[in-house]
């Protein structure tokens, strides 16, 4: 006697084909449904605020006193003026009233006053101090 097989018709999916395509589906299911709950797992645990460790009283204090002293800003301490070289040197007031650094023999000829200061101790607004040409 001849084995039976059912005499296939048109579009008929054999079984074995049709029980892998089956698992496959489940498999998409339920890969897709693990997908979905671990982000919403990381998205929870993400969020949810993170145990603080306890800090002890002294060092939390000096932590507060740090950002206090970061939130007010320190005064600057003014600086002590330099004293300004007074007396003779080599600087004179030129005929325009800039003060210029002179060799000792135009100074001698042509200048009466003479500063140790490289800025005249300001003085060279005055027509009396300034170098004749």
């Amino acid at each position: 006697m001849e084995p039976i097989i059912p005499p296939q018709t048109g579009n008929a999916v054999p079984v074995a084909k049709r029980r892998r395509r089956i698992a496959l589906v489940i498999l998409a299911v339920v890969a897709g449904i693990l997908y979905l709950a671990g982000n919403v797992w990381l998205f929870l645990r993400v969020r949810k605020p993170q145990p603080t460790v306890p800090v002890p009283a002294a060092i939390r204090r000096f932590y507060e006193q740090e950002k206090k002293s970061a939130d007010t800003p320190t005064p600057m301490a003014t600086p002590t003026p330099t004293p300004r070289p007074t007396g003779p040197g080599k600087y004179a007031c030129s005929a325009e009233g800039d003060c210029n650094l002179y060799s000792d023999e135009a100074r001698r000829q042509y200048c009466t006053t003479t500063y140790a200061d490289s800025l005249c101790l300001d003085q060279c607004a005055d027509p009396a101090t300034r170098c004749g040409k």
